[in-house]
């Protein structure tokens, strides 16, 4: 299938459960990526799952991603949202992942207003529930997602 044909739900809205039980996960800390088909992907987040065990990634949200990152780094990205795969990774961080990204944001982003995390963020991803579940990637064909369509995701608990 052509990747330019590709069109993307106007909302990818993620479910988190725990996996024995069924319980809705809130507080968990995921990112989604943009496979690119020229230059680098992208990664949009750190999201966290709420009261229902969601996180929602609105159509308008990724082409604004895309469109900071094009501009932030003009040599390192190219595509659009209409030239990414249909493919994209929904990633449920761990916390070597969140330290990572806490890390990277304070050294190269500590002035930048888009990619700044403020002390209550980084609390907040600090004390997220990741700790307390498996870290899990998981590709999604965009293809064959409705609007508004709840894709479920499982995690196992540590």
């Amino acid at each position: 299938m052509n990747n330019m044909n590709i069109e993307f739900p106007q909302k990818i809205i993620f479910r988190f459960i725990e996996q024995r039980t069924g319980e809705l996960i809130q507080g968990l800390v995921v990112s989604l990526t943009l496979f690119a088909k020229i230059k680098n992907n992208y990664h949009v987040g750190p999201k966290f799952s709420d009261l229902n065990g969601t996180v929602s990634f609105s159509i308008e949200e990724l082409k604004d991603e895309i469109s900071n990152a094009k501009n932030m780094f003009i040599m390192d990205y190219k595509s659009n949202l209409e030239e990414c795969s249909r493919f994209i990774e929904i990633k449920v961080m761990s916390s070597e992942n969140i330290e990572s990204l806490i890390l990277a944001r304070k050294k190269y982003f500590s002035k930048d207003p888009i990619y700044k995390l403020s002390d209550e963020q980084v609390e907040q991803l600090r004390n997220s529930k990741n700790k307390e579940y498996l870290p899990l990637a998981k590709k999604i064909d965009v293809s064959t997602v409705k609007d508004d369509e709840n894709i479920t995701i499982s995690l196992i608990r540590n």
